[in-house]
């Protein structure tokens, strides 16, 4: 790309953790010293990057080295938990700086005011918050006060916080089992295609589970009886068949799509069974140079929940090259259109939470 690479694609170098100087941000963007030099204060001015440590000396003055710096930006996560909403606050590098639990019947900016209340306990700025539908109040992507709102499904908030596991080089199709089959495509920390169910698709051969579609041979049949086998004997049987069936489901997907992984998130005591199914089903279906590299897992219990998954998928959507560009130009635009005062005075940020009951904060 050259001299194109802006801030936001630079940073993208920078986010696995990967230590640079000026010289090598140079050799891998094409870009000229000086605007490289101009792209890392950008990123730095973002509080994304900050130099690390000083390079070996080449026999001159030793470079300084720059790395991503995750620790003074955060993000909010909320999810219903029990009666009401779990919010936590995490750091852009995924660590928890606190939770609260909030009951049902508090409206949404409660939502917001209490992420904001966690975030000024640990001196962090808050870029935004993560949502899963609330029973005390919907809020919808947008503006809420005065703080951005980005509302998830649950699948690809999930699929999101799974695929994190495997790496961002990692293409992770995540399949949810339940009352209905989900499944999201994750390739480079983003949702590339997602759907909240598999449809009503007629499997050959099976036969004798009804659907509420009126059907005895579709897959979200059988899968929605996968909780009422019971261990052993039967429900083994049942949580095998249920198995081959949603790899024979899964099959066009993986062949067309050709993840490096697929994570088969199933609650209950036979998940190991309906994955010992897809398993074989897959290894056997899918063409042997898919087949050869594929990795078949079943899901894991998320920390912190569905409130960290919604977290993890903000803090993925505020790091994309295109999503810290357009932070710098609106900041830009903003510095281009405001008057320049007789007497300029540095002003704090602060957040507000007068007249709001402050919850209990779990800090980590």
């Amino acid at each position: 790309m050259g001299s194109s690479y802006t801030a936001g694609q630079l940073f993208q170098l920078f986010r696995d953790g990967t230590q640079m100087t000026r010289s090598q941000v140079c050799a891998a963007t094409g870009l000229s010293r000086t605007a490289a030099s101009e792209r890392l204060d950008e990123l730095r001015s973002l509080a994304l990057i900050a130099p690390v440590k000083e390079a070996p000396s080449t026999g001159g003055r030793r470079a300084a080295l720059f790395a991503f710096a995750p620790t003074a930006l955060a993000v909010a996560g909320a999810a219903p938990a029990g009666d009401g909403a779990r919010v936590g606050v995490y750091d852009v590098g995924g660590s928890c700086l606190g939770w609260a639990e909030v009951g049902g019947d508090e409206g949404p900016s409660t939502l917001v005011e209490t992420a904001r209340s966690i975030a000024s306990q640990g001196a962090v700025h808050l870029l935004g918050l993560g949502l899963i539908a609330h029973g005390g109040g919907e809020l919808s992507s947008g503006a809420h006060h005065g703080l951005t709102v980005r509302a998830y499904g649950r699948t690809e908030a999930s699929a999101i916080a799974q695929a994190q596991r495997f790496g961002s080089d990692r293409r992770v199709l995540y399949c949810a089992v339940g009352r209905t089959t989900a499944c999201t495509l994750v390739a480079e920390r983003h949702v590339l295609w997602s759907t909240d169910d598999l449809g009503h698709a007629p499997l050959a051969g099976e036969s004798g589970v009804e659907c509420s579609c009126g059907s005895t041979s579709c897959l979200k049949g059988l899968a929605s009886n996968l909780q009422s086998a019971g261990p052993g004997g039967r429900g083994t049987a049942l949580s095998r068949q249920i198995g081959r069936s949603l790899g024979s489901g899964l099959t066009a997907l993986v062949s067309f799509l050709e993840p490096d992984v697929v994570v088969i998130d199933v609650a209950g005591s036979n998940g190991e069974d309906l994955l010992a199914g897809v398993r074989g089903w897959l290894y056997s279906h899918v063409h042997t140079s898919v087949a050869g590299t594929l990795s078949i897992t079943r899901g894991v219990a998320v920390d912190g929940g569905l409130a960290n998954a919604a977290a993890a998928a903000f803090i993925d959507e505020a790091l994309t090259a295109s999503s810290i560009d357009g932070r710098l130009q609106r900041r830009h635009d903003h510095r281009e259109a405001r008057p320049t005062p007789k007497n300029p005075c540095r002003q704090s940020l602060t957040f507000a939470v007068d007249g709001v009951r402050t919850p209990q904060i779990n800090r980590r």
